[in-house]
C-alpha cells in the first residue's frame, strides 16, 4: 500500500521572489501528489468505495510533467471525489492541464488531495447510510446521499 505523505499547499509569491525549494515543482513534489492518490485510492477502495485502481507514475530526476500527465492527476482525484465526498473548499482543477502550472495550481491539487484525506480521518464514509431502509433512501439520489445534504 501506498504511504501518505503531508501535502505541501502553502505556496505563494514570495516563495517565486525568494527562490524558495517551493517555488520549483520537482520530482519529490510530483512523486508526493502521485503517492498520495495512490494512498486515497488504495484506502477508500479497502472501504468498498469504487475507484479504479490508480497505478501512480515514479518520476525521475528528466521527467517533466506534460499537460497529458496532469491532466491524468487531475482526472484521478476527480475520480476520487466522485466515488467519495467532495471536501469543503475543493478547489476546481479544470484547467490546470491546458496552461502552465503555476504556484496556486499545484496548491489547488495538493490542497485537494489534503481535504480529502481529512474527510476520510475524521470518519466520513457512507456507513451512516446502513440505518435507513431502502425505501427512506430511494427519493434522494447517489449525488445527494454520497454529499450527506440529504437530512432524513
Amino acid at each position: 500500500m501506498s504511504a501518505w505523505i503531508e501535502p505541501i499547499a502553502d505556496r505563494n509569491q514570495s516563495d517565486i521572489e525568494n527562490k524558495t525549494p517551493k517555488a520549483f515543482l520537482n520530482m519529490v513534489d510530483i512523486n508526493r501528489i502521485e503517492g498520495n492518490i495512490a494512498y486515497l485510492s488504495e484506502t477508500l477502495s479497502a472501504q468498498g468505495y469504487h475507484i479504479q485502481p490508480i497505478q501512480p507514475v515514479d518520476w525521475e530526476r528528466s521527467g517533466i510533467p506534460k499537460p497529458l500527465d496532469m491532466q491524468k492527476i487531475c482526472d484521478n482525484i476527480e475520480a476520487i471525489v466522485a466515488a467519495y465526498y467532495e471536501p469543503d473548499g475543493y478547489a476546481d482543477l479544470a484547467g490546470i492541464p491546458d496552461k502552465t502550472l503555476d504556484y496556486a495550481d499545484i496548491n489547488k491539487v495538493e490542497s485537494n488531495l489534503w481535504g480529502i484525506k481529512a474527510l476520510f480521518d475524521a470518519g466520513l464514509t457512507h456507513n451512516y447510510l446502513h440505518q435507513y431502509t431502502y425505501g427512506q433512501l430511494k427519493p434522494y439520489t447517489h449525488k445527494q446521499l454520497r454529499k450527506g445534504i440529504v437530512n432524513l
